[in-house]
């Protein structure tokens, strides 16, 4: 039976490092250490986990942060065993987090995320309610993890307003529901070509509500593949997004329909 704890002792922070390196394969500079830990749960942060049968197999852990006047969460990180992913363990503890921020004042978590992982951006965006606020061009520099090895670190910041009614219904166990249900071809931004390469559109000045911008479904196949195709596909994705995002578009959504996926970019009120 899955279980879901919030942790303080030394003893089960000290798994969690463990947890960070069997997740990502990650090296000891990749990981967050014991240490830290400890003082994020000291010091108001706060750290959740799933396990089985006493085995921690899913967490993740959020810092205080300030942005302008306003005092928030970031979610610096949160990580599943690939055994156990497509159980929703994650989103439930995503929801645990939100139920903690709520309880102790905070309307918002942010944190970071890869535009090229199509998983999480449906997971954040679809499932969560999330909204990509900021495109950050290798926010984090080089990184040597199985993840990020070979590619510069294009992030993408993500926006969780805690009492959105889409949130709200979400959290409550609502079924996602796409936020637009056309998606016209000559608003795509980016697709996918014959050949799998990303082909850029120049669709003119932005001036709809929303438009769209393709991204592999598997990038971690193309980086196993072919490194330079992943290169240019996070060049292309950043090459069609930061100027959006510069005119007021915040990504706001992600589709999948047959081998294809999509993110939705949508003009937001200034």
């Amino acid at each position: 039976m899955i279980t879901y704890h919030e942790l303080h002792s030394p003893e089960d922070l000290e798994q969690i490092v463990d947890l960070q390196a069997e997740v990502w394969n990650a090296t000891d500079r990749a990981s967050t250490p014991h240490n830290m830990l400890m003082a994020i749960a000291h010091a108001g942060g706060v750290i959740l986990a799933a396990a089985d049968e006493g085995r921690f197999i899913s967490f993740n852990f959020a810092i205080l942060a300030r942005q302008g006047d306003e005092l928030l969460l970031w979610s610096h990180m949160a990580g599943t065993l690939p055994a156990y992913q497509g159980q929703k363990i994650g989103q439930k503890l995503k929801f645990m987090q939100r139920d903690w921020a709520l309880a102790h004042g905070y309307k918002r978590i942010n944190w970071t995320t890869d535009p090229l992982q199509s998983g999480n951006a449906n997971f954040n965006l679809r499932y969560l309610g999330a909204t990509a606020a900021q495109y950050m061009v290798n926010q984090y520099g080089a990184m040597n993890d199985a993840i990020n090895a070979g590619m510069e670190t294009d992030r993408f910041e993500m926006t969780w307003d805690l009492d959105h009614p889409r949130v709200i219904d979400l959290s409550a166990g609502q079924p996602p529901q796409p936020l637009v249900t056309s998606y016209p071809e000559d608003h795509f931004l980016l697709t996918t070509d014959s050949q799998g390469f990303p082909l850029c559109h120049d669709v003119g000045p932005l001036e709809n509500s929303a438009y769209f911008a393709e991204v592999p479904l598997s990038i971690g196949a193309i980086k196993q593949q072919d490194i330079a195709l992943a290169k240019q596909w996070q060049q292309s994705l950043r090459e069609k997004l930061v100027p959006a995002f510069e005119q007021g578009y915040r990504v706001v959504d992600f589709t999948r329909q047959g081998r294809r996926g999509w993110y939705t970019v949508m003009q937001m009120a200034r």
